[in-house]
This record gives structure tokens, C-alpha cells and sequence, in this order.
């Protein structure tokens, strides 16, 4: 229940006036008291001694505004168990009585930090009947949340099977990307279809919400919960319920050691570390699916990059510190220290670059800035050093140190945390330059901005800086906590220590609850104390619908975010606090939903919180007795030769033995022990026993497990079929084999090992060609015999195919330079035809080149290599400024099936008289690439597309007539007020041409390069497009192009519509500029536009221009431009009139306006009122570099005034 506000005034000088007082323990009964929700506490609860202030609210702005909550002037703390009053006091206003901008919330604070009793309690409002959700005061209130929190790394595990009792059975599934193509053989995304790519890169957490795996952005997650585990290391245990639970290694390090193992397959040979691996950006193959487990879709990898590299060096050196503290992990440690060494040396002796991702795999961009690069080195440099000892790490960090985030930059750790825990690290060391740690301690102790707690700083007792409310900004607030908590930690100044504690507690309460949508910043806690956690996350298994849609307990989602560009009310259109909402998506369109810019979940926030949390989780007490006897020991065989045998750790317990067939050995900490190397069918007994450093317990009661006989080997397959698929393919398959593992197929004599498959591809070989198969079962137990033989024959190739790289591009890249670009390369695998018969290549030349050079090249590392195998020319008189398909003689005998081969193009005298450039701009198939030869080497660019390109390919060296290539150069314009001009380029091998007109199937046919289609009404607009034909037949079409005749000399040219929503320009990265075509008739002068717009903010100076176009976007430089200042826009649509003048329209011609504002921004712009009015005209967008067509949304209102 919600009361309306009435005594806000007098309230607040009761409220100066009172402050606490002595209360009696008598039960006063609270007959149907309200949670009232706007009472926020910390919804788990306390520590007997810490910070304990409840705050109060009564919303002012946002969602909850009309929302209202005025405390009565007497507040009470009661137990929960029997409502008895332990504390009572009046609620404290808060500066006074102001509304907090960020929150939109003004409120009260009720300090009970008197109350140290432990127990369960709620907070009481005597005069509203009002009551706060329960919450616990205890030493060990925060033990529980800890160890969900960390458990949600296992639910990101990739690879593994989610059994169901460590997942829950809500939760359970087997190993996800394990399949085919998947993460155990992800290829290289620039070279896909080569098996000799293939690698290992199973294993590893799911970054976010998405189910890609980044080397770079795991300098968070791992480097934190290190430095958690490292500076209060007795409260973290063994016993999460994750499969390495009773391991006797910590939990929170098996989950390091996880992405660990992941990150050891990342790296290569030589120490470098590839740069990401996951889903490519475009040419997907396979499926999406939930649960995870049943996701067919392909997996790839980038090559090696300087980020991942060092970043992953940091890790290792990091890890290798910890983990060599443990007996068991000591040989992983060493290993890890290597690597990291290797990794820190080919970081030192490579190429560094910042610009190694161009989305060639999703999701986001995971390039690292060459001077975070830097710094990242220079921390992983004291890691090194205390693992080593070496001066060269001493000196590195010696050196570099004063440039690090932290060192340089007011705020400390809030956003580079494993930077500022590896310079604060460096000071613990025995051997730390007296100098640097001193340099260090006193800029820690300088730059503490936003780390203290002010009173008047935040309603909600958890100031951060106000630009920090942006994606993911709850990491920001977990890291200013665990910032402020270094005072504590370090005991840096002792002035500032209880100050600097308090923030950091109430940023932890923030998270449970005192934030101003009294939510728990957790998923579904409830078990664990929590009553309003939140409780969906966006994530891709915990997906919007599905039966997991509310995620397993402890997810920290990304936060409240200014930055949120979605429809959603809210988070839109609210104070920054409060642009938040549980939810994980809707039923509308997902990217206009854009719920994963909030509540999307990151390894990188959960590791943040769980540092912060982990600083305030009490270890357990020393033991005062010796430990009990070992309960729950059991013994089950794990296979033919091995028994696990696991039990419950007593109270007490720090270590055990365990007697196996009457020998007592020392078991360590671990809850475990793996006995291997036992024979199948063999009996073995175990007991246990507990000690610690009082005792030891009695030997618990003996168990025995008997190892697994090997089954029976499998039947013979039966069902083989092998049927052919193409020319060049047979597909085999059969039945499953009762009690078969996996199984062998014999291909024409090769045995080779399939898996668990029962089908199997047989590519890449020759047409008309006959194969035999047989296949055989097998599992632990033995092998079947051989199946019967079966056969199967490939039909008839065609004689001729086409190797397709064409696009639709608009751009091209130069090559035929004397220097940087001299020539231009696109690769190319070989299709099962071997005979190359020709190229065609889409190219335009600027002055007076020489000759064009075509060249076939082998190639490695998807870039050309060696001599050229075979050449040929176009000549320089057969090229034109506009592009065209031009085609070269290029023939070459002996492709190769799956080998990668590369196009080169030059010419004559690089430099001399002019250059061309070849048409790019259009990725058409990822796997290929697209290049410049610079004089010296080749340098890969792919990320601009792969240019324009056909090969043609032949069974044999005398291929037969083949049908032509699609008409080029497609162009149409009013010749009049009654017709319209249509032209192409000539097409090689055409005999003749085909029009389609406004989609009528009454083709016109001609053997010219040009039509003219007359007797048409003045103002209409007509669709073209062409194909070729020539005795094999016809040509795909070209692409439509549109024009309009010329119209009556009107005066207006008139766009102008009732519509009533807009779209934005103005922005900085996405919608820059937006453009609208309009075609002209007879009047030749441009006087003026109208627009209708609106503005956002303080939005700069609008931009109006006119452009040329070509296919119905602008191009080339503005006709003409004007300015309009920002005042004379409306912050409602309004018409606009602008002074745009021009003189020299050609009547029939299709020009756009252009608008924009002089200074781009994300949150100060301009929409333009939108609706469809003439299907002919185009509206669109500048983005990305880009001019592109958005015409589905409509047509900007526009209005021409034209005149003779």
C-alpha cells in the first residue's frame, strides 16, 4: 500500500528534532502491517558491526512519480521471530528535504547501526502500519550470496555438460558447441574451408549473454577474482556444488582455472594468442537453438593479435602467483608461467596494432587501444617479477609504472580494476623499489575522487560520478566500492579508513536493495534472503520466453544506463538511477527492444561484485576441537578401471586421510579421491578420517565399489547407404549399433575415424567416379566386424561453372600506384574444376594508365606468394572512368580442389599516367580475402569487403559455350517529358538483350546497348532492369533502376504528408545525416526548401544540402548548403524554412537533400518528420561511411520551390 504525501512539512522539522531513544523488548502486536517497499534495507542484511542505515523514499520524478511515501516520526526495529522492539528511533531528513537529481527521489535516512544482536529483523513504521522486508544481522550474513554469485561462472561454461546435480534440474543440458565445425574444430574465419585450421578451442566461459569467447576482455573477470580470492582467502571454500567441488582447491579457482585451460588452447606455439572465437558476422552455417546443447552452429577463430596476447600474458603470470600455493597445482603453475613469459616476448616482438577486429566474428568489437595495451604490459611486468625475480620485469615496471590507469588517472579502479589491484599488488612485494611503492601509496591516497562517504553526495548512501551511468554501469559502482575498500585493505591513510569502509559497505546495500527501485541486483535470490531481487537477465539460454526464462540465482546484470537507445518505458525517458527494468526482451522486434543495453549479464560485472562482496564475508572461526568423523562416504566406479570416492567435510575439518585396500594415505583438503589404474570387475574398499591441528577423528565405516565389466563389443552396422549429392559429393549413412561408441568407415580401402557419427561426406572428388564404403562399431569393449560393402557413383558435371564474387559495391580501392598501392589481390577457393578459362573484373581507371595486369597467384597465409602462374592483360583504351565488367584471358591448368588461390591486378607502369581502382565494399563471402601489395609486402584489408570478381572454370582446357554475365552499367534518365533513356555496358559473349519494364514479363528484346522508352506521361517514375542471352542461354538480371520523366514546370515540388513520426540524424556514429530524393522538372533554379523537424536537447547548428545522385543515393560533394541555427527549430515537428539556392537542375533528374548538424552528437539532434508518399523516391541514411536506403520508413516532408 502507497499513502499520498500530506505532512511533508511538518514531518520534516519532527524529524530535525528526534533522534533515538532506549525501547522496551515488549511485543506489540502489528495487525496487518504492509511491506511497504519504498523502506529500503539491504535485503540479505549486516554484519553485526557494520554501517546500518535504512533510507526512506518518497519518488519526485520517473515512472514512480505519482507514487508517495512519508514515514510517521517514530521508526522501529523489530524481530522477525516475535515482532519484539529492539531499537526505535526517528527518521533523519535527508539534505534537506532536496530531490536528488540522479534518482529522482527525495527521502529520509534511519540509522539502527546500534542494533549488533544477530537475529532476523524487519524495520517498523508505527504510524503507517508499515513494514520493511526482513533481513538477518550476522557474521557469516553474506557467506551464502558469495558463493551463488561465483557459481554463475559454471551456468557460462561452454563445453561442459550442466548435469543436473550441480545445475539444478531446471537447468540441466549436456556440453554445448561440441558438435561438428563447432569449438573443438573451429576453423579460421579468413580461411573456412581448410581443415588444416582447425583447432581446439573447446572449453572457456560465454562472455556475456552470448555465447562468443574473448581472450581480451578476460583481464576482468580472471585479474579480479584472483585479487578477491588473494586478499581475503579463508572465506572462499571447496564446496559450490560445481563438478570440482572436494577438489581441495577453492572453488573461485577452479572457475579461474576453467578459463584458464581455455585460454592455454588460445595460445599458439611461438606465445601468441588468438584474438577471439565464436559465430562469424555473416555467413552463418548451422543453428541457434535452446537449450545450448543442441546449437548447430559453426564456430571460428581470429588470428593471433597483440591484445589478446598481452592481456592473456597478464593472466597467466597472475594465475601462475596463486595457483603455485598449491601442492597439486604447482606443475599447472609452472606451465603457466611459461606461457606467460613466451606471451609477454611475442608481445615485445611483434606488430602491435589496436584495429584487428572488423566484426568478422560477433559480437562486440574486442580491439584494445595500443596505450591500454601498454599498460596491461606493464602490470603483467610485476606479476613476472614476483614469479621470477627478474630484473627485467623489475625494470619494465620500474619504468612504465607512473602511466598506468590508476596511476594517471583521478578515479583510481573504476574502470581498469585488474590494473589498479596489480599496482596496489606491487607494493605487498619484499623486494618493491622503496621509491615506486612509496610513489605509488601516495597517489592512492591523493586519488581517491568518489571513494569517500559525503552525506549530501547520494539519497542512496553510493555516490559515483555522474558519467558513469552508462552500459554496464553496476561494474562501475562494484569497482568505486572495492576502490574505496583499498584504504581498508592497505591501511593506506588510517585517517580516511572508516570513512572510505562505510562507502563501501553502502555500496554493497546498494546492490541488495537501497537503490531507487529497491530491487536486489542479483537474479532470483529468494532462498537466499532476498524478497525483490530481480529476475531475468538478457541472455541467449535464459532467453526471453523460453521455459529458462528467469536465470539461476546470482547474475549481476549491466545496470541502469544513460546510454539505453531502446523503446522501452522504462528505462527511457527516466532519472539515471532508474532507467532500469527487469526484463530480458519483448515480443517486439529485438532491436527495438534492446534490452541486453541493461540487463545483459558479463563476467566482467560478476567479478566485480563478487570482489566488492568478498571484502565483507567473515571467515569462518578457527577450530577449538578436533573434527568429527567423515559422514556421506561413498565409493562408485567411474569406468573399466578406475572408483571415485567422495564425503562430506565435518565441522572442523582442514584435512584427511583415507585408507584404500588397507594402506592409509594423506588426502590433503580435498573431499575426494580418484583411485585409477585398477582392473575392470575388481573389488576395492576405502575409509576416511579428519584431522587439523588439534586431532584427528575416528576412521569412518568402510565402503566398497567394484569396477565396471566392459560390455559387449557392438553388432555390425547395418542400413549403409551411400548415395552421390553432386557431381563432386557422396553422402553415406547407416543405422546406429546397439551398445556402439563411435565408429570406423573404410573409404575405397582408408579406414577413417568418425566419432559417434552415423553419417559421413565424402567431398571433393572426381565426377563420374565410383566409391566403395563399409563400416564398423566399436566401444570399450571391442570392435564389430565390417558391415557389407556398398558403392555409389557421381553423375556428370557440367562442363562449365562460375567462381561468384559479384556485389552490389559502390566503392572502389586503388591499385597501379608507384608505391603503398601498387597492386590490389582478392582470394579464391578452387571449386572441383580444374581448368581456369577466364576473369571478369568490375573496374573504373582515373587518367591515362597503363595496360590492367591480371594474375593468378598460390597463396599462404591467405595472401599471394611465389612467382604468378599464369597472366594476362586488359587493355588500358577498353577501361572507362565509370566501372564496368571487363574481362581478361587469364587460363591456368591444375586448380586444386579447397586450395586457396589469389586474383592480382596492376598495371604496366605503376605511376605513370593514372591508376584504376577495382569495386570493393560488399563482403561476400568472409572467407575470402581482399588486399594491396604496398612495394614491400601484402597487407590484408577484408574488412572493406572482396572485389568485384567472376572466375570461369571448366572440366577440361575446351569448356562449352557458357550463358553471358549479367549486364553492368545499368543506367536510366528522362530524355523528355514523355520518355526515358535506358543504358548498359556490352557484356562479352551476348548476342543479345532483354528489358523488363515496370515488371511486365513482355520483355523487350534488342541487340543494342541502349533502349528508349517513349509515349509515357509527364511526372511518372518507370523500373528497369536487363539481362544478357546468347545461344546457352540468358543472363541473371541486373539490378532495377528507376527514373522519371520530366514533369509540368511547377513551382512547388511537393513532398509534404501528414505523418507524425520522425527519424534521427545527427548522431556521431550510427544515423549521421539523413537524405531524401526529389526528381526535377522543367524549372532549373532552386530558391528554397521546407522541412518539417524537431530537436532534441541542445542540439548544435542544422545542416541543409544538395547533392547528385547515383542509384538513388547522393554522391560526389554538395551542390549547395545552408545553415540554419539551432534556435529556429522547435522541440515539436514545426516546418522550417531554409535558403537553399541553386541553379542548374535537370529537369527528370533524381537529386536528394541532405541534412545533418555541424556537431554530431549521441544525445543533441534532429528528427525528420517521416511518411510514405511516392514509392520512387528514396529516404535513407549516412552511417558507417555509407550512404544507405531506409525507403520502408517512408519520405522525409520536403518541400522544393523551384523556378525558371
Amino acid at each position: 500500500m502507497i499513502i499520498r504525501r500530506n505532512i511533508w512539512l511538518s514531518l520534516i522539522c519532527i524529524c530535525m528534532c528526534v533522534g533515538s531513544w532506549p525501547v522496551s523488548t515488549a511485543n506489540a502486536a502489528i495487525p496487518g502491517a504492509t511491506v511497504q517497499k519504498y523502506i529500503m534495507v539491504d535485503q540479505f542484511g549486516y554484519r553485526p558491526n557494520d554501517d546500518k542505515v535504512a533510507v526512506l523514499v518518497d519518488p519526485q520524478v520517473g515512472y514512480n512519480a505519482s507514487d508517495s511515501y512519508t514515514p510517521g516520526s517514530t521508526l522501529q526495529v523489530r524481530r522477525a521471530s516475535d515482532d519484539a522492539v529492539v531499537f526505535a528511533g526517528a527518521p533523519q531528513i535527508w539534505n534537506q528535504g532536496a530531490t536528488q537529481e540522479k534518482s529522482g527521489d527525495r527521502g529520509w535516512w534511519f540509522d539502527f547501526s546500534s542494533v549488533t544482536t544477530e537475529g532476523d529483523y524487519y524495520i517498523y513504521d508505527v504510524e503507517g502500519n508499515f513494514k520493511s522486508y526482513e533481513f538477518k544481522i550476522a557474521a557469516d550474513v553474506y557467506k551464502e550470496v558469495l558463493k551463488a554469485a561465483i557459481k554463475t561462472f559454471y551456468y557460462q561454461r561452454i563445453g561442459t555438460p550442466h548435469l543436473a546435480e550441480h545445475a539444478g534440474a531446471a537447468f540441466a543440458d549436456g556440453p554445448a558447441f561440441v558438435g561438428p565445425h563447432q569449438d573443438m574444430q573451429a576453423r579460421n574465419v579468413f580461411d573456412r574451408n581448410n581443415p588444416a585450421t582447425e583447432r581446439d578451442l573447446s572449453g572457456g566461459w560465454m562472455d556475456a549473454g552470448d555465447f562468443n569467447k574473448y581472450p581480451t576482455f578476460t583481464a576482468q573477470p580472471i585479474n579480479e577474482l584472483l585479487s578477491a580470492y588473494e586478499q581475503n582467502p579463508d572465506i572462499f571454500t571447496d564446496d559450490y556444488n560445481i563438478p570440482e567441488s572436494g577438489n581441495g582447491i577453492p572453488d573461485v579457482l577452479d572457475e579461474v582455472k576453467w578459463e584458464l585451460d581455455w585460454l592455454k588452447k588460445m595460445q599458439e606455439s611461438d606465445g601468441g594468442v588468438l584474438m577471439k572465437m565464436g559465430v562469424p558476422g555473416d555467413g552463418k552455417i548451422g543453428e541457434f537453438n535452446n537449450p545450448p546443447s543442441t546449437s548447430t552452429i559453426y564456430r571460428y577463430y581470429l588470428p593471433k593479435s597483440s591484445a589478446s596476447t598481452i592481456v592473456t600474458a597478464l593472466n597467466f603470470a597472475h594465475a601462475a602467483n596463486t595457483l603455485q600455493n598449491f601442492p597439486t597445482l604447482q606443475s599447472y603453475a609452472a606451465d603457466l608461467k611459461e606461457r606467460a613469459i613466451k606471451a609477454f616476448n611475442w608481445y615485445q616482438t611483434n606488430p602491435k596494432t589496436e584495429n584487428a577486429d572488423h566484426y568478422e566474428i560477433e559480437a562486440g568489437p574486442s580491439d584494445v587501444p595500443l596505450a591500454q595495451q601498454a599498460q596491461v604490459a606493464t602490470v603483467a611486468a610485476a606479476y613476472l617479477f614476483a614469479l621470477t625475480g627478474d630484473q627485467t620485469y623489475h625494470t619494465y615496471f620500474k619504468n612504465n609504472y607512473g602511466t598506468t590507469w590508476p596511476m594517471s588517472d583521478a578515479y583510481w579502479g573504476l574502470y581498469y580494476g585488474e590494473q589498479a589491484d596489480g599496482v596496489m599488488f606491487y607494493t605487498t612485494l619484499p623486494n618493491a623499489d622503496p621509491a615506486v611503492k612509496a610513489h605509488i601509496l601516495e597517489r592512492r591516497d591523493l586519488h581517491d575522487f568518489s571513494q569517500e562517504f559525503t552525506d549530501n553526495d547520494d539519497l542512496y548512501r553510493s555516490f559515483v560520478p555522474d558519467f558513469s551511468y552508462h552500459w554496464g554501469s553496476l561494474q562501475v559502482r562494484a569497482r568505486s566500492g572495492a576502490s574505496s575498500y583499498d584504504f581498508v585493505q592497505y591501511d593506506i591513510n588510517p585517517q580516511k579508513r572508516a570513512n572510505f569502509d562505510k562507502k563501501a559497505q553502502n555500496v554493497l546495500h546498494y546492490f541488495h536493495g537501497v537503490n531507487p527501485l529497491g530491487l536486489t541486483y542479483l537474479t532470483n535470490m529468494e532462498e537466499y534472503g532476498a524478497e525483490n531481487p530481480i529476475k531475468q537477465i538478457y541472455h541467449e539460454w535464459f532467453s526471453h520466453g523460453s521455459q529458462w526464462d528467469y536465470a539461476p540465482p546470482g547474475f549481476v546484470p549491466g545496470g541502469p544506463s544513460e546510454q539505453y537507445s531502446g523503446t522501452e518505458f522504462p528505462p527511457r525517458d527516466q532519472p539515471a538511477q532508474k532507467m532500469y527494468k527487469d526484463w530480458n526482451g519483448t515480443d517486439d522486434p529485438w532491436h527495438n527492444d534492446k534490452a541486453w543495453e541493461i540487463t545483459e549479464n558479463g563476467i566482467y560485472y560478476q567479478a566485480a561484485y563478487v570482489k566488492l562482496l568478498a571484502k565483507f564475508v567473515t571467515a569462518p572461526p578457527a577450530p577449538t576441537e578436533p573434527p568429527g568423523v567423515p559422514v556421506g562416504v561413498v565409493a562408485a566406479a567411474t569406468g573399466t578401471t578406475s572408483i571415485k570416492v567422495n564425503w562430506t567435510k565435518p565441522t572442523g575439518a582442514t584435512g584427511y586421510d583415507i585408507e584404500v585396500d588397507g594402506v592409509a594415505q594423506n588426502n590433503g583438503p580435498a573431499l575426494a579421491l580418484e583411485h585409477t589404474g585398477l582392473a575392470p570387475g575388481s573389488t576395492h574398499s576405502y575409509r576416511v578420517r579428519a584431522k587439523n591441528n588439534l586431532g584427528t577423528s575416528e576412521w569412518s565405516a568402510p565402503v566398497t565399489a567394484v569396477t565396471e565389466v566392459p560390455p559387449l563389443p557392438p553388432e555390425a552396422p547395418v542400413g549403409l547407404n551411400a548415395a552421390a549429392t553432386s557431381a563432386f559429393d557422396i553422402a553415406v549413412n547407416w543405422d546406429a549399433s546397439a551398445r556402439a561408441t563411435s565408429y570406423d568407415i573404410e573409404v575405397d580401402g582408408t579406414i577413417v575415424v568418425n566419432g559417434a557419427l552415423t553419417s559421413y561426406a565424402h567431398t571433393g572428388i572426381a565426377s563420374t567416379s565410383t566409391h566403395s564404403y563399409r563400416v564398423r562399431a566399436t566401444n570399450s569393449g571391442g570392435t564389430s566386424e565390417w558391415s557389407a560393402v556398398v558403392s555409389a557413383t557421381t553423375p556428370q558435371a557440367p562442363p562449365t561453372s562460375v567462381i561468384d564474387v559479384s556485389h552490389n559495391g559502390t566503392q572502389g580501392y586503388t591499385f597501379g600506384q608507384s608505391s603503398d598501392q601498387v597492386t590490389r589481390y582478392e582470394t579464391f577457393v578452387a571449386s572441383p574444376y580444374p581448368e581456369l578459362t577466364g576473369v571478369e573484373v568490375k573496374i573504373r581507371k582515373g587518367g591515362s594508365p597503363g595496360n590492367v595486369t591480371v594474375e593468378l597467384y598460390e597463396t599462404i597465409d591467405n595472401k599471394p606468394t611465389g612467382s604468378a602462374l599464369a597472366s594476362a592483360t586488359i587493355a588500358a583504351g577498353s577501361v572507362t572512368e565509370d566501372y564496368q565488367v571487363l574481362s581478361a584471358a587469364l587460363k591456368y591448368s591444375g586448380l586444386q580442389y579447397g586450395k586457396k588461390y589469389a586474383i592480382v591486378l596492376g598495371q604496366t607502369n605503376p605511376g605513370v599516367g593514372g591508376g584504376y581502382e577495382w569495386l570493393a565494399g560488399t563482403d561476400v563471402n568472409s572467407g575470402f580475402e581482399f588486399g594491396k601489395y604496398t612495394g614491400s609486402s601484402y597487407v590484408d584489408e577484408s574488412h572493406i569487403g572482396d572485389g568485384w570478381m567472376k572466375l570461369y572454370v571448366a572440366l577440361s582446357s575446351d569448356p562449352q559455350p557458357q550463358p553471358p554475365a549479367v549486364p553492368a552499367g545499368v543506367t536510366a534518365g528522362a530524355a523528355s517529358n514523355s520518355s526515358i533513356a535506358l543504358s548498359w555496358a556490352a557484356v562479352t559473349g551476348a548476342t543479345g538483350y532483354e528489358i523488363e519494364i515496370d515488371g511486365s514479363s513482355a520483355y523487350v528484346s534488342t541487340t543494342n546497348t541502349s533502349y528508349v522508352h517513349d509515349g509515357l506521361a509527364a511526372g511518372t517514375s518507370h523500373t528497369y532492369k536487363v539481362r544478357a542471352t546468347n545461344s546457352a542461354g540468358t543472363s541473371g538480371w541486373s539490378a532495377f533502376v528507376t527514373a522519371t520523366t520530366g514533369q509540368a514546370s511547377s513551382s512547388v515540388i511537393d513532398l509534404s504528408h501528414n505523418g507524425t513520426d520522425g527519424y534521427t540524424f545527427g548522431e556521431k556514429q550510427d544515423q549521421i545525416k539523413r537524405w531524401q530524393t526529389f526528381a526535377a522538372n522543367a524549372n532549373s533554379k532552386l530558391s528554397k526548401v521546407e522541412l518539417k523537424l524537431r530537436k532534441f536537447n541542445n542540439a548544435s547548428n542544422l545542416t541543409v544540402s544538395l547533392y547528385a545522385t547515383e542509384d538513388n543515393k547522393p554522391t560526389g560533394s554538395a551542390l549547395a548548403t545552408a545553415t540554419v541555427k539551432s534556435a529556429s527549430v522547435s522541440e515539436d515537428f514545426a516546418v522550417v524554412s531554409v535558403p537553399l539556392a541553386y541553379s542548374g537542375l535537370t529537369n527528370g533528374t533524381v537529386y536528394a537533400i541532405v541534412l545533418g548538424q555541424s556537431t554530431n552528437s549521441d544525445f543533441s539532434n534532429y528528427e525528420w518528420c517521416t511518411s510514405e508518399v511516392s514509392a520512387s523516391l528514396k529516404y535513407g541514411k549516412y552511417s558507417g561511411g555509407k550512404w544507405i536506403d531506409e525507403s520502408g520508413i517512408g519520405d522525409g516532408w520536403l518541400k522544393a520551390y523551384v523556378g525558371q
